[in-house]
């Protein structure tokens, strides 16, 4: 859910950036702060995992990591990415 909940946050970011360029209307980004709160709720309800609050607000590391996992999602291979991951874990803890 926390993956869906960070597409999710990604779409709504984007289509709030078209619509002011369609609709020649800049109050609409105002609404930008609801995508980092999509995020936020993911690690907040699902994940309980902390995040740091200048990664929550705006960095380049989190955009160019969430562009990335959109990428990898649309591709399908973002699923073989959370395997290995899965895997290098296990074998670290034990």
């Amino acid at each position: 859910m926390n993956v869906a909940l960070h597409v999710v946050g990604i779409f709504i970011f984007y289509g709030l950036l078209f619509s002011a360029w369609w609709f020649q209307n800049a109050w609409i980004l105002l609404g930008l702060p609801l995508t980092q709160l999509t995020g936020l709720m993911g690690h907040f309800w699902f994940e309980r995992s902390e995040i740091e609050l200048r990664d929550a607000v705006f960095s380049w590391r989190a955009s160019f990591c969430l562009g990335r996992m959109l990428w990898r999602i649309l591709l399908g291979k973002y699923q073989e990415d959370v395997r290995q991951r899965v895997e290098i874990v296990r074998r670290n803890l034990f």
